[in-house]
């Protein structure tokens, strides 16, 4: 985080699934320095980056992206100008020179420029300077309350008032675009779907087991019982198995996006 001329290292909650976060970087630097600030996103997956390069924007300063076309993974500058009018789309070569040019230019003073509210109280979430009695209020004043639940806490999520951008966050702090939220439900299902193989495993192995000791008991009624059970858990991991893993092999093929 950047506060009033220096880099505050704060350990506060994720945003798309990340700490150290770009968005909250970009949105504290526009909060201290705003026409002074200078965004740049270069190659990456997903849409980080697209709203602090806003708040910067909104705070006067100004915004480069590395052009898309020659952009490894092109979603991230992609995002960014979708969203906002940039200042510069550059190849990566031309930024540097750019940025040392800007960099001896004069600017407005600093303090002359409004800073939103909605960016003043993200700031304030990021750097955990809000009391947790007061978060949850916090969060009302930046939207309404959703249906659904953060995959980092399952708290509940508060849906952004933001027009152009589908975005969430929870009392706690964490923030999402629509699609960090849906990697982050794809990782809390992955994750429940991984632990009922585990347990139906497990389940199929006492069957046996028991299936064992019963036989050599001769409690045939047992026997039966405890196949039928060891052969179900295994039928239904074998399904879930398969599922995860086409799933997993959709993902590996899956193009990055260049729209």
């Amino acid at each position: 985080m950047i506060e009033d001329g220096h880099v505050k290292l704060v350990h506060g909650p994720k945003e798309n699934l990340h700490r150290p976060s770009i968005d909250a970087l970009f949105r504290s630097a526009a909060r201290w320095r705003g026409p002074r600030v200078i965004g740049v996103v270069l190659t990456g997956a997903r849409a980080d980056g697209t709203v602090g390069m806003r708040a910067i924007k909104e705070c006067g300063g100004l915004t480069i992206v590395q052009d898309p076309s020659e952009a490894q993974f092109p979603s991230m500058p992609l995002s960014v100008i979708q969203e906002i009018e940039t200042d510069y789309s550059l190849p990566v070569s031309q930024i540097g020179p750019l940025l040392a040019k800007l960099s001896r230019e004069s600017t407005e003073e600093e303090g002359r420029y409004p800073v939103p509210e909605d960016i003043d109280f993200e700031v304030k979430i990021a750097q955990q300077e809000i009391e947790s009695a007061e978060l949850i209020a916090t969060v009302e004043k930046l939207g309404k309350i959703s249906k659904l639940t953060c995959p980092d806490c399952q708290g509940a999520l508060w849906e952004i008032k933001d027009q152009n951008i589908l975005r969430y966050r929870c009392h706690v702090g964490h923030a999402y675009s629509a699609e960090s939220l849906g990697e982050g439900q794809k990782h809390v299902l992955e994750f429940a779907l991984w632990s009922a193989v585990r347990t139906l495993e497990e389940q199929m192995i006492l069957s046996r087991r028991i299936v064992e000791r019963a036989r050599n008991a001769n409690q045939m009624r047992a026997v039966k019982i405890f196949e039928k059970r060891a052969h179900e858990a295994e039928t239904h991991s074998s399904i879930l198995r398969q599922l995860l893993l086409s799933t997993e092999r959709d993902d590996m093929a899956e193009p990055v996006s260049s729209s």
